[in-house]
């Protein structure tokens, strides 16, 4: 017997990343606000078209301090959504200064509603949801007590991966398969962080209870060269805890080419490349994305951290 069919009830998103400056490996780009918008107003379009909420895993803006120009853009061209904040939401890491954040502006003009650790949000309709918040720092926790006319879903912005979306060296704590215990009694798993997209449906059956699916989106612009043959997508949430997913029109996207990208690595002189690597961001050489993950392998003191992570800022708007 084939699958029933079901009404979509969310789209699930992640990895935003909008920023006031092109990435280096976008610097071709006429407008960059202008191709955010477009990817945006797909967004939209979908929301519209499902009357149906949006879910974020996190890392809306790419810099936590984003400049006015930038939020302002936001607020004209995000849907609403239910969001966790990411580790570019928050300073240093940090999600006791949320507040301080360019994310809580979108939560204060009511165009976000942050899903908080250990406070669940119902969402009612036709097929009421109840969403489960785990933000940057927060890992998830097994759901001991479930509602039967409630689908569960987590919303965890954090690193996940599998054999084939994977960086070096990845922790094998944050591999998908060691998330079985901590998702338990979930129906929907929607995570944010790995740019790669991962959806796998479901899994983790022979649990009590089950989770059904897992959704990484991956990241919803292509800043970097090597996304280049990334495929943009939101995963539409239907009632009976399946995803399918949306890919997104990327057509018109345009990218540096690599000589030019490596012309950056070759500054005239030392000064002029430590300049060029502070610019880049999470962009064409990933530099401040590298650094940060050697900072969750290392584990360094708190205070060294803070210190790197305050170099890295200038270069993350």
């Amino acid at each position: 017997m084939g699958r029933l069919i079901t009404d979509p009830i969310a789209i699930c998103c992640s990895d935003l990343h909008l920023s006031h400056k092109a990435p280096v490996a976008r610097s071709l780009e006429h407008d960059w606000y202008n191709c955010q918008a477009k990817q945006l107003r797909q967004l939209t379009d979908l929301q519209r078209k499902y009357n149906c909420p949006v879910i974020c895993g996190g890392d809306i803006f790419n810099s936590w301090n984003a400049p006015s120009e930038l939020v302002n853009f936001a607020l004209a061209n995000l849907p609403q959504m239910y969001a966790v904040p990411g580790n570019h939401d928050l300073p240093h890491h940090s999600y006791t200064d949320i507040r301080r954040t360019s994310f809580w502006t979108l939560v204060e003009a009511g165009k976000a509603v942050s899903l908080e650790p250990g406070k669940p949000v119902e969402v009612q309709g036709n097929n009421p949801i109840r969403l489960w918040g785990f933000p940057c720092g927060y890992g998830a926790e097994p759901l001991r007590k479930t509602h039967d006319l409630l689908l569960e879903i987590a919303v965890i912005h954090s690193y996940i991966w599998t054999q084939e979306t994977c960086y070096p060296g990845a922790p094998s704590e944050y591999r998908l398969k060691a998330y079985r215990k901590s998702l338990a009694g979930y129906d929907v798993a929607v995570f944010g962080d790995n740019h790669q997209t991962i959806l796998r449906q479901g899994i983790f059956t022979e649990g009590k209870p089950p989770v059904g699916t897992i959704i990484n989106p991956g990241t919803f612009l292509r800043r970097k060269a090597d996304e280049i043959n990334h495929k943009p997508m939101v995963g539409i949430l239907y009632s009976d805890g399946h995803v399918k997913p949306h890919y997104l029109d990327v057509s018109a996207d345009k990218f540096l080419p690599v000589k030019e990208k490596a012309k950056l690595a070759s500054a005239a002189n030392f000064r002029g490349f430590i300049d060029s690597l502070a610019s880049l961001g999470d962009a064409a050489l990933d530099f401040s994305g590298e650094v940060k993950r050697v900072i969750q392998k290392e584990n360094p003191p708190k205070e060294v951290e803070k210190i790197i992570l305050r170099a890295l800022e200038k270069g993350e708007t």
